[in-house]
């Protein structure tokens, strides 16, 4: 009966797995070289080229999940007489030096969290640093790695990371077989109850990078036109970038039998939200900065700074091309292009005329109660408004222009509860291990603000819409923003659901975001503005992250039981060699 039992078992263990990708054979162990060189494209416009690369971006990199990576990183941004003259050039002391940061890659460490100054030394010029991780089992999606120095980035200091996981495959299937029924319309889409492997010449997939450009060398702009005694806090954008490239109309071949395109989306720009638009056609949401969540079409998506997102378009038959529409957000307006995904020539109009704000669908806000994790796992905390269990930080931050600033600092500054980023490095805010922490972020500002936390993947709990004001829970007093921070709480006791959870997310003005993590990370992460010229101003803390009180205390329990075995096995060898000695006594007596 035995051997039967286990054929069966066996048998169960196999389906239990059929449908997944089982193509690669176990982890793997990833070496990547990356030098940071000096260099200038083709107007002649200098910028860093990774490995040669003059299209602003690096090589990408494709992993799987329990796959260990190893990267080094050759810096090579500055000449050596640039090298040896920056002591005297404080800004050029800055952008020599650097550090390579895995954006939204987490838990990785915080010891590779490439954050110079903070999380590891700047490395200098002609310096190597290696950074060592193994990706977790449960990472899966969609990331980039970018400089975390001064705003080399930009500049070129920068690629995406695809994570591969077999739940992913499972879910590109399901949504495939979901949108091969009809066209689905907004909203959550329903999904076929069994995965069915599918060819995979069906389905093609593409990684899109959205950026601005600015036409004068980076630190040439900080420095004349930020950091000056009267500097902007938004230089003027020059254009953007697809794919690192300036052209607009850029096709990307599919072959005849593909049925669906897959585009992981990054925004990977200084300053600008990215808008996409799939003419005709709705785009369904599979994942959101490195969580998969289920399907929701809409027709229109909006990507603050540092966000990624995968989307799943048909091509709904007859080798209909897929326009793209993408507007990169600037100052009064947007830098309007149009890519395809084809697999013949476009037919019809070809350029977009309209206005952006116009597209279907367009909200420059958050979906927060749209997009839900697939693993959902409810609020993180209570809906209690006041609870003991929850440790609250509020952050109000505001573009602070007065001659005193300028007098300190050199430039106006954006300051958070009163300090700069840098005067956070020195002194950051503690947050208590092992618990859910709030964290109430207010604009004090007119403008738009896309916010990064490092280290963490967070629950957006509530958010304005804009000129709510700011979110006071201490006030005892009625507010816009409380009202809405009390019905969003409300609708998640009574929906059940999971919050949408990322790791950016774009502030309004003058509103307020309310976010959630658990602290089971220690280190110190930053939260920032993405906005690199902002980043330059001081629009940034750094949270200290405490181990928790249970953890320490199990560790101390640990060592006391190491100490008892210690003394423990000191007595038995204490025992055993008296019983010896007494036997080599005896047997002495005996033979004498």
């Amino acid at each position: 009966m035995l051997p039967l039992f286990l054929t069966v078992l066996g048998r169960l263990c196999l389906s239990a797995f059929a449908f997944q990708d089982n193509s690669h054979n176990g982890p793997q162990t990833h070496v990547i070289n990356l030098e940071a060189k000096a260099d200038h494209n083709l107007g002649g416009r200098r910028i860093i080229a990774l490995n040669g690369n003059q299209e602003t971006f690096g090589p990408p990199v494709r992993v799987r999940a329990g796959d260990t990576v190893q990267i080094s990183l050759l810096n090579q941004i500055c000449s050596e007489l640039e090298a040896q003259n920056d002591a005297n050039d404080e800004l050029m002391e800055e952008y020599c030096v650097t550090g390579l940061h895995f954006h939204g890659l987490v838990p990785i460490g915080n010891d590779v969290d490439g954050v110079p100054g903070l999380t590891q030394p700047p490395i200098k010029p002609g310096e190597t640093y290696w950074y060592n991780f193994t990706i977790p089992q449960d990472v899966c999606g969609t990331f980039w790695y970018h400089s975390h120095s001064a705003i080399q980035y930009g500049d070129g200091l920068r690629g995406t990371i695809v994570v591969e996981c077999d739940e992913y495959n499972s879910l590109v299937n399901r949504v495939f077989q979901a949108l091969e029924k009809g066209s689905v319309n907004n909203g959550p889409v329903r999904l076929p109850p069994k995965v069915i492997q599918l060819e995979s010449n069906l389905i093609h997939e593409e990684t899109v990078t959205l950026s601005d450009w600015y036409d004068d060398w980076n630190l040439d702009i900080e420095r004349e036109k930020v950091l000056s005694p009267d500097g902007t806090t938004d230089p003027h954008m020059d254009g953007s970038l697809i794919n690192g490239s300036e052209d607009d109309h850029i096709e990307m071949k599919m072959d005849r039998d593909v049925k669906a395109a897959v585009i992981r989306v990054v925004n990977a720009g200084m300053a600008g939200t990215q808008v996409l638009h799939a003419e005709g056609r709705n785009m369904v949401v599979l994942e959101t900065d490195g969580v998969l969540v289920k399907p929701y079409a809409v027709e229109t998506l909006s990507l603050a700074v540092g966000q990624r997102y995968t989307i799943m378009v048909a091509t709904q038959g007859k080798w209909d091309p897929i326009k793209f529409i993408n507007g990169c957000n600037k100052m009064m307006g947007y830098v309007t292009k149009v890519f395809w995904m084809m697999q013949r020539n476009p037919v019809g109009e070809l350029n977009f005329e309209g206005k952006i704000k116009n597209l279907p669908g367009f909200y420059r806000g958050e979906l927060f109660q749209q997009f839900e994790p697939i693993h959902g796992t409810g609020l993180w905390g209570s809906t209690k408004e006041s609870d003991d269990n929850i440790q609250r930080i509020t952050l109000n931050y505001e573009y602070i222009r007065n001659e005193a600033t300028v007098q300190q600092y050199g430039t106006h500054m954006y300051k958070v509860n009163g300090k700069t980023m840098e005067e956070y490095m020195e002194n950051p805010i503690e947050m208590e291990g092992g618990k859910t922490v709030e964290i109430i972020i207010n604009s004090i500002d007119h403008m738009r603000h896309p916010w990064h936390m490092h280290g963490h993947h967070f629950q957006v709990i509530s958010m304005g819409e804009g000129h709510d004001g700011q979110l006071r829970l201490d006030d005892p007093g009625e507010s816009d923003a409380k009202r809405k921070y009390q019905q969003d709480l409300h609708f998640w006791e009574e929906s059940k659901k999971t919050p949408m959870t990322r790791d950016s997310i774009n502030i309004a003005g003058a509103s307020f975001a309310v976010l959630r993590i658990r602290t089971d990370f220690p280190g110190s992460w930053l939260l920032h503005c993405h906005v690199e010229w902002h980043v330059a101003k001081g629009l940034g803390v750094v949270l200290k992250e405490l181990e928790s009180s249970q953890k320490a205390g199990q560790e101390q329990i640990e060592q006391s039981t190491i100490v008892k075995k210690g003394t423990s096995k000191a007595k038995v060898l204490g025992v055993y060699f008296f019983i010896m000695s007494l036997l080599d006594a005896a047997l002495y007596f005996f033979i004498m």
